[in-house]
């Protein structure tokens, strides 16, 4: 079991690194990767913490991308890109520098929405959020969860779709990156980019889903999540076949969110794939041995 999509403290999650890391060893999860948003302020704990244990720690990112759904601007689409590090080291920290720019604009918006709640009748401070977020990476989940403590609604699910998610009253956009412009980053430090959870591109069409897919396999894209905590048969079963059509690296994650997403578990197994756990990570490993090689000529 493994798990390479997991998100801490230091972005909406509520475990600390530290906490991730024993959470995963008492499950015999045998490697994982945080993965919080626009940030790896986190890494260095995750890192230093998991060498105590027998258990492989990769380093690792989700961006958010520009994305609308193609043909069907009333459905709510989402584009993100994991990016994975095997090879951790202060040069690759300073390589996602532009990481401090999506954070900032998403500093812009947090304002933005805290006078429309306060608009729509919700006594709510951006102080109070800041409170619960703790660290430099506010995000909604934040405050949703201002509004739950205050009564205003009942869990996540009711915040976002009552108030937060695009569409309702206090969504508000923000500056996001192109796909091509993310899967660089990740490339330029000589990670691994990886799409995320592509169900939630909201694309029936198998065409230009495909269509989608080359576009960001000629940006340089190396793999594709497979599997999630809310994953279906048939959608593993057509994700692998892409992943080997178009030679990617095929991954698992839960997106773990700890107490904010408490339906999602840590950990997920590759189906009774034998060996296939091993081989994600070694493939990891090659790609990102192999990025750093071209790097140097």
């Amino acid at each position: 079991m493994i798990d390479l999509h997991i998100h801490s403290s230091f972005s909406d999650g509520t475990f600390t690194p530290t906490q991730l890391v024993e959470a995963a060893v008492k499950k015999d999860i045998k490697a994982i990767s945080l993965t919080d948003h626009d940030s790896v302020e986190g890494n260095d704990e995750f890192l230093a913490c998991s060498e105590s244990y027998d258990i492989k720690a990769i380093s690792g990112l989700e961006i958010s991308a520009e994305y609308t759904v193609p043909s069907n601007g009333n459905v709510n689409g989402a584009m993100h890109i994991l990016g994975y590090f095997p090879f951790w080291d202060k040069q690759t920290e300073d390589a996602l520098g532009h990481l401090e720019e999506i954070r900032n604009n998403r500093n812009i918006r947090n304002p933005k929405i805290i006078r429309l709640l306060q608009n729509l009748g919700c006594d709510i401070t951006l102080d109070e959020v800041s409170e619960i977020a703790g660290n430099n990476v506010v995000g909604r989940p934040h405050i949703a969860a201002v509004l739950m403590r205050k009564k205003y609604v009942r869990d996540m699910q009711e915040a976002f779709g009552r108030y937060l998610a695009k569409g309702a009253p206090a969504y508000v956009s923000r500056v996001l990156p192109t796909p091509e412009n993310a899967i660089k980053m990740i490339l330029e430090a000589g990670g691994v980019p990886v799409l995320a959870h592509p169900v939630s591109l909201r694309i029936t069409s198998e065409d230009i889903f495909r269509n989608i897919l080359e576009k960001l396999v000629s940006y340089g894209l190396q793999g594709i999540e497979v599997i999630t905590a809310s994953s279906r048969w048939n959608e593993t079963q057509s994700f692998l076949g892409y992943a080997y059509l178009y030679d990617l690296v095929a991954t698992v994650g839960s997106d773990f969110h700890g107490n904010n997403k408490p339906s999602i578990s840590l950990g997920i197994k590759f189906n009774g794939k034998e060996n296939a756990e091993e081989d994600c990570i070694e493939q990891l490993i090659h790609r990102a041995r192999y990025r750093s090689l071209l790097k140097t000529k």
